[in-house]
């Protein structure tokens, strides 16, 4: 007898992924951020460029937007 149930290890293993998510999405914000903060010049369309760059959402591209420009303002302050 054979059963269709999903077992327990693979079940865990699809929340453990689940929950890193997230994570993994935070730190392609947070490359988006660091590369756009090392440009002298941004490019001219930087929503489309970060999305496909980073495979991030608008919101997403957005977000790194503003933490590039913290980025920078810090880096002014602290040298």
């Amino acid at each position: 007898m054979t059963s269709t149930a999903t077992p327990n290890y693979a079940r865990n293993a699809d929340v453990t992924l689940h929950n890193a998510l997230p994570a993994l999405r935070e730190d392609r914000v947070l490359a988006g951020a660091q590369w756009l903060a090392d440009l002298v010049e941004a490019p001219q369309n930087v929503i489309p460029e970060l999305r496909q760059r980073f495979e991030l959402s608008t919101g997403e591209a957005i977000s790194a937007i503003r933490r590039a420009e913290l980025m920078r303002i810090y880096r002014k302050a602290h040298g």
